[in-house]
């Protein structure tokens, strides 16, 4: 038997719980707890990662620059709403991959953030100066 709290955990619990059942809605099969640590443990394993394979070329890159181009579309929708259009989310995102790939190769990437995040600010901020530019 699961004994489920009686507030709903916030952003700020120390565990996320998800409830699972299946398409006939009999009971629930099974119950998963997620502690938030393990969650951001995960994601940085993932950026290592991604880093390591952009490192090592070759297969391993591809697979890592098709992982990273999946963002292209949120690169896409934030420069759409801050004025821009398709074209310019398309050119702002590869500028920012550039740029990316430039501080994973000199290292200069901390990981303080996510490599989605701190792409998307690269990207946030190519646009910002194309529009001063402009």
């Amino acid at each position: 038997m699961v004994s489920i709290p009686s507030t709903l955990p916030n952003e700020r619990s120390t565990c996320v719980f998800n409830f699972f059942s299946n398409s006939e809605n009999l009971p629930y099969s099974w119950v998963r707890i997620y502690p938030i640590k393990e969650q951001m443990i995960r994601r940085i394993i993932s950026d290592k990662k991604l880093i390591s394979y952009l490192k090592n070329g070759g297969k391993q890159r591809d697979t890592a620059l098709i992982h990273i181009y999946s963002w292209e579309a949120k690169a896409i929708s934030m420069v759409v709403n801050m004025g821009g259009n398709e074209a310019d989310g398309e050119d702002v995102f590869q500028d920012g991959l550039l740029q990316l790939l430039s501080c994973i190769d000199r290292d200069s990437f901390r990981g303080d953030s996510s490599l989605k995040t701190f792409l998307m600010s690269i990207c946030r901020n190519l646009f910002l100066k194309k529009l001063i530019a402009s």
